[in-house]
């Protein structure tokens, strides 16, 4: 089951988050490069209860051991910016995603797989 949120900024997104919930461990860095998502620039990073991510300069991808409803792992995107369109993304701009995403997902563990 898919869940996705955007916030729009003056009729544009602004931020998009997804959530997908999966059975097996993916290949985050090769699916940031190689999949619709399109992110720019992706590379590998640590955050704390993530077992891998990707994180660029127009968003991130990660996976989360997360055992629910028969799953494993919860799958989330991030994505700043609107789709097909060129981010500003530049070294600060991926610094503010790593930052938002230190304390965004101690909380989304808590709220999507108990912990």
């Amino acid at each position: 089951m898919s869940e996705r949120c955007s916030v729009d900024v003056d009729g544009r997104y602004g931020l998009s988050i997804a959530h997908d919930r999966d059975s097996g461990r993916i290949d985050v860095l090769e699916f940031a490069r190689e999949s619709s998502l399109e992110l720019k620039n992706p590379k590998s990073g640590t955050i704390d209860m993530v077992e891998s991510i990707a994180i660029a300069d127009d968003g991130a991808i990660m996976s989360i051991p997360c055992r629910r409803n028969g799953e494993t792992y919860l799958v989330t995107t991030v994505k700043v910016g609107t789709p097909g369109e060129d981010s500003e993304g530049s070294t600060g701009q991926r610094k503010a995603i790593e930052e938002f995403l230190r304390f965004y997902i101690p909380e989304l563990v808590k709220l999507k797989c108990g912990g």
